[in-house]
């Protein structure tokens, strides 16, 4: 367990869409989020790599 230092992060997302007529609309999102709420699901994907990991098996030919 790491103390909650304070810090957090910052992201900003633009998404472009082609509309009506040639034109263009801009969707611009503005996103703070503390780095432990980051980190979650990078941890949870790993240990579901881990675990299916463990179900690989390997066999050579004639086994």
């Amino acid at each position: 367990y790491v103390p909650y230092v304070g810090d957090s992060k910052r992201a900003m997302d633009e998404y472009t869409s082609e509309i009506f007529m040639g034109g263009k609309s801009t969707i611009v999102l503005h996103n703070t989020c503390e780095d432990s709420l980051l980190a979650a699901p990078i941890i949870l994907d790993l240990v579901l790599l881990a675990e299916l990991s463990t179900r690989i098996q390997l066999k050579a030919e004639g086994e």
